[in-house]
């Protein structure tokens, strides 16, 4: 199943706690939103919104090979 784990930069739920969590996942990915905490789409809603939309049109595109 597609994952993608995306935290702020200062996020309570660190970077490196979302690539730990990653590894357990196969083919997931993790996004860091750079000067955000942990409310990634109110502080930063066009980067976030970017990495998530980048995120779906990739699943789309494998679901379509």
């Amino acid at each position: 199943v597609p994952t993608l784990f995306i935290v702020g930069q200062y996020d309570e739920a660190t970077p490196e706690t979302a690539k730990s969590f990653s590894k357990k996942i196969k083919g997931s990915q993790v996004s860091v939103i750079k000067g955000a905490s942990h409310s990634i789409f109110t502080e930063k809603p066009k980067e976030a919104q970017k990495k998530l939309t980048s995120f779906l049109n990739k699943v789309e595109k494998d679901l379509e090979k």
